[in-house]
């Protein structure tokens, strides 16, 4: 694109880059694909397993979010990382616990509000194949609340497989399900229990890996929307990840370009409903466009995906910010 001819930092050489992006790549391609931690902290590590999100060249790149954002920073994970569990989309497993009442992120779901068939439903998956999970939640469980139509309640309910490839066929087998209507649905209701903001279908997946340590981490990132391009004014958490570099330089920088950081899923007109007591999209091509967006990475094949990635240099990445950021940004060594 020729906005991209402007670009005020730069990518390192390909000699440079070549280990450590092959090395993502390689993951990125795989079965497994490549597991991204966000966060703003750099610096804070715990002892308890943490929640990350599977990006994969066959599907919609898609971090995690709450609603919606314009960039995400954190890390990329070692591509052997250690993984407890994973979701193939988002399943609060912040609300899980273990048979003693314990948290456990791979637990059954622990709250009331969520409702008992959600509860019920959570926890290990048995299913014999991913389209199998994908039929088993379809439109499945609904929750009802007095005085409100029911709505569709799978990030409580959701189970969770022991790989992260389960999840990842999994996902995509609910997606393309998706895009057909459940029984006894219109259009207009499918579309607002499947795009239900906090609830339904999510782009991105939540795999749990066992707890980060530094010498888990193979990289740091910034992402966003969009192609390659300069922080700006807004990009504060880019800001963050600028001053954390100006005192830390030993991890890569990894710039991911047109990632999904919205919910469900990009391209999604979402309204607040008094009437159903939530946020949900108005155009059905909110679900039509993740399965589309699947389809043309399948007919690209993997080494087209990839090209969402890039290495860049510390020095000019900390140059670029300081026009957005303000103040300095020497670096340290």
């Amino acid at each position: 694109m020729v906005g991209r001819a402007f670009l005020c930092f730069l990518a390192v050489s390909a000699s440079q880059a070549s280990t450590i992006l092959d090395e993502l790549l390689g993951a990125f391609k795989s079965e497994e694909g490549l597991l991204f931690r966000a966060t703003k902290d750099f610096s804070n590590f715990t002892q308890w397993p943490e929640s990350a999100c599977a990006l994969r060249w066959d599907l919609p790149p898609a971090l995690y979010v709450v609603k919606a954002e314009t960039e995400v920073t954190g890390f990329v994970l070692q591509p052997k990382m250690q993984v407890e569990c994973a979701y193939p989309v988002n399943g609060n497993s912040a609300f899980r616990k273990d048979a003693k009442g314990q948290k456990d992120l791979c637990g059954h779901t622990d709250n009331p509000a969520a409702g008992r068939e959600a509860t019920n439903m959570s926890g290990d998956c048995s299913f014999a194949s991913p389209k199998d999970y994908a039929q088993a939640y379809f439109n499945i469980p609904q929750r009802h609340l007095l005085g409100f139509d029911g709505f569709w309640n799978l990030n409580w309910a959701t189970c969770h497989f022991g790989k992260a490839q389960e999840a990842l066929e999994a996902q995509k087998a609910l997606w393309q399900l998706a895009t057909k209507l459940p029984p006894a649905t219109t259009a207009q209701q499918w579309l607002r229990n499947a795009s239900k903001v906090g609830f339904a279908l999510t782009a991105f997946n939540e795999i749990v890996v066992a707890p980060v340590h530094s010498a888990d981490v193979r990289a740091v990132f910034w992402a966003h929307s969009g192609p390659f391009r300069d922080p700006g004014p807004s990009d504060w958490k880019a800001c963050m990840l600028a001053e954390f570099l100006k005192s830390n330089n030993t991890w890569p920088v990894i710039e991911v370009s047109d990632v999904i950081l919205e919910r469900p899923t990009s391209n999604c007109e979402i309204k607040f409903d008094a009437s159903h007591l939530g946020y949900y999209a108005t155009n059905a091509s909110c679900l039509t466009g993740y399965v589309e967006a699947m389809k043309d990475l399948e007919q690209q094949g993997p080494a087209q995906a990839a090209r969402i990635f890039r290495e860049l240099e510390v020095s000019s990445f900390l140059k670029a910010t300081e026009k957005a950021c303000g103040g300095g940004s020497e670096l340290v060594v």
